[in-house]
């Protein structure tokens, strides 16, 4: 699972979110978008790229116990994508 922000420095959230989804590899991860924008047009962004949830902070109590809840939710769905790469073993030098 990534915790993505869409007003980062030097790239925003919406490019990590395209480059994550153009790579097939990648195709596992979860994405939640927290953000400080309220924006409609922000949250429709962030689903269609592939989002799998939308929080906009700063947080209270009720907010954070959302977040739990739909981050739990999320790690239990049933596995409807392709699971994450074997790591490879350590090699010797």
């Amino acid at each position: 699972m990534v915790l993505l922000d869409i007003k980062m420095p030097g790239v925003d959230g919406f490019e990590v979110l395209r480059w994550i989804r153009a790579h097939p590899e990648f195709s596992y991860l979860l994405i939640v978008m927290l953000t400080s924008s309220e924006a409609i047009a922000d949250a429709d962004t962030a689903y269609r790229l592939g989002a799998a949830s939308f929080f906009v902070k700063p947080f209270d109590f009720g907010d954070a116990e959302e977040l739990s809840r739909t981050i739990k939710r999320l790690m239990a769905r049933p596995a409807a994508r392709p699971k994450p790469p074997p790591i490879p073993p350590a090699t010797l030098l």
